[in-house]
């Protein structure tokens, strides 16, 4: 359903901007309608099968081919990297990542309020002083589903994101 609308407003965008020459312009278009339909409730749902994954990137794969066949931009075949570096726009897995930290941290931070979350969240505290960086317990689960629980899998991101400070406090 996430793809499906958002190749319908790509290719609203396609039709639009045939006559645009600057990548500016396309980069603006499809940040502000695109983007936010895939990215919807990432933090929620993130996708994690790799047939998910694929179907997302498809839809930023055709708006760099798009793009590489207006503006003139050469590429290897299949090879999205250098068009994405051209027009500054990160990987939609990268993009998850950021969104989750970010979720994350503001929970903690106390910038959601919602004291039913912040709850949830396995703050280890530790008894002695140790070099030990992580900030978190995830406790294990034995249902391949827990793995993926929303909360579950953002303080893990958070523990191997090493832009992620413990000290928030």
């Amino acid at each position: 359903m996430i793809t499906s609308k958002s190749f319908k407003v790509l290719g609203f965008i396609m039709r639009l901007s045939k006559d645009f020459k600057l990548s500016k312009s396309f980069k603006s278009l499809y940040c502000a309608l695109v983007r936010p339909i895939l990215e919807y409730g990432t933090v929620v749902w993130d996708p994690y099968t790799v047939s998910d994954i694929n179907q997302l990137k498809r839809v930023q794969h055709r708006f760099l081919r798009y793009c590489c066949f207006v503006l003139g931009i050469s590429h290897l075949a299949l090879n999205y990297t250098n068009i994405a570096n051209v027009l500054s726009l990160p990987t939609l897995a990268k993009r998850r990542r950021t969104l989750n930290i970010k979720c994350i941290r503001r929970i903690i931070t106390n910038h959601i309020d919602s004291s039913c979350l912040l709850s949830q969240v396995n703050l280890k505290v530790l008894s002695h002083v140790s070099c030990s960086q992580v900030t978190f317990y995830i406790p294990t689960g034995n249902i391949n589903n827990l793995q993926n629980e929303a909360l579950r899998r953002i303080m893990s991101l958070a523990i191997e994101d090493p832009s992620f400070d413990g000290n928030l406090f």
